[in-house]
């Protein structure tokens, strides 16, 4: 609408270039161009500006002045739903992305639709932001519709590290069928072999009540015929395999017999290799940001744990200031200050809550009963750190305690800081008797 005397005299008055957009935008003042958005059951009309849309939209150029260019001043999106076309206004006219997680992929559709890569880039940033155990299935679902390869990935290494976890969630019995195989062909999938088989019997089931069958043992077989032959019975424990496979009748005769043979006789290796196992140790229960770096001070942590073990990866928080290149050395010390392990290295972040994994090649051995600690210098903008952290955590057994470390002189500590997680393999005890 055209400003009129009922409009406020003042409203521009002490107002930022950001607001009063706002104001023209929300109040439809003087609008030149209108959209009918939405299907034919939830249609709005909805009110802008041509130089505003032109300004962050080549498409939108286009259809106002291009050589293409429509008289028409109303303009129908049947495809975009009301509420994400206003979002979308809103990050043209103030910059404003103020989306859940939910909201980011109907609205990265709508930045990819008018090539507003800008938002495009913060849909995908929130989505990565947003991955948990909970939801991290369903955003790799929408990853797929909504083609966004970036956060498919991170996906993929959320799931690869927390698959125990995942694959117990409501979510997870909702995976297509080509998620699931995808998923299961990965080496890094941190699950033992026998909750897979568990939880894709889950997935069966729900797809079948779905299609009004009967649960049985034809119709799993049925559900799960593409499945199958990506589990890998052969690593199975041969006890669970005897009791819990081969009565669910999802196997053949032939099938069973080939597993069999791999399971008791170890006369062939197996035709797939063995999962990586791994103990995924995180440290906080919250994320707050703000950490700044200061030239000289280090981060630092120590820990012990009851059982021997492979240190494999230790993750880390990024920038909370967009995209940015870290520099960073990283050094494994032993109880006296013997160095195992040194890297140097830059690591770019992209703004995002999510942690970094820092590969530590070749894993370092870590004794039962020995205190270790992570030292790391740092150098870039401020970042996402911890809170709330937690003195000693116990997975499959094993139990890691941490303690402050004194070199530590950057914030890092046993509630707060840097360190997010530790990743170890569990491996037999090298320590004996003298």
């Amino acid at each position: 609408m055209a400003e009129t005397g009922t409009e406020p005299q003042n409203w521009r008055d002490g107002r930022t270039l950001t607001q009063c957009n706002r104001y023209m935008l929300e109040q439809e003042i003087s609008c030149d161009v209108h959209f009918i958005v939405g299907p034919n059951d939830d249609q709005q009309r909805i009110g802008a500006h041509k130089y505003m849309l032109m300004t962050r939209s080549d498409v939108f150029f286009a259809m106002f002045e291009g050589l293409m260019a429509e008289e028409n001043s109303l303009v129908t999106i049947p495809d975009i739903d009301p509420t994400t076309f206003k979002k979308m206004l809103l990050y043209i006219y103030c910059d404003d992305t103020g989306v859940d997680t939910d909201e980011a992929f109907p609205l990265l559709y709508a930045a990819q639709k008018y090539n507003i890569q800008g938002l495009v880039n913060r849909c995908g940033q929130r989505m990565r932001t947003g991955i948990s155990r909970e939801n991290v299935c369903h955003i790799l679902i929408n990853t797929f519709l909504w083609h966004e390869e970036e956060t498919k990935q991170a996906c993929v290494q959320y799931i690869n590290l927390h698959a125990s976890d995942v694959f117990s969630t409501e979510g997870f019995t909702d995976l297509p069928e080509e998620s699931l195989i995808e998923l299961l062909q990965h080496h890094k999938l941190n699950i033992q072999e026998e909750r897979i088989f568990e939880a894709v019997i889950k997935w069966a089931d729900e797809k079948i009540k779905r299609q009004n069958l009967r649960v049985d043992a034809t119709n799993r077989r049925n559900a799960l015929n593409k499945i199958l032959p990506h589990i890998r019975f052969a690593r199975m424990d041969v006890a669970y395999f005897s009791d819990k496979v081969t009565h669910k009748g999802i196997l053949t005769t032939s099938e069973i017999v080939k597993y069999f043979q791999f399971l008791t006789t170890k006369k062939a290796d197996p035709p797939e290799p063995q999962r990586e196992q791994r103990l995924v140790f995180e440290r906080f229960k919250g994320v707050l940001s703000g950490k700044g770096y200061f030239r000289g001070n280090t981060d630092a942590i120590s820990f012990m744990l009851s059982e021997d073990a492979k240190l494999h990866k230790v993750l880390v928080y990024g920038s909370c200031m967009n995209q940015a290149l870290y520099k960073m050395k990283l050094r494994v010390l032993e109880d006296g200050g013997a160095e195992l392990h040194l890297k140097v290295f830059d690591l770019r972040t992209d703004g995002s809550t999510k942690t970094y994994p820092l590969g530590i090649v070749p894993p370092v051995l870590v004794k039962k009963e020995v205190c270790y600690s992570l030292v790391m210098e740092i150098t870039g903008p401020a970042s996402y750190y911890g809170q709330d952290g937690v003195e000693s955590l116990t997975k499959e057994e094993v139990t890691i305690t941490f303690c402050t470390n004194k070199e530590g002189l950057n914030g890092t500590n046993i509630k707060q800081g840097q360190f997010h997680s530790l990743v170890f393999e569990k491996i037999q005890s090298i320590m004996t008797d003298s």
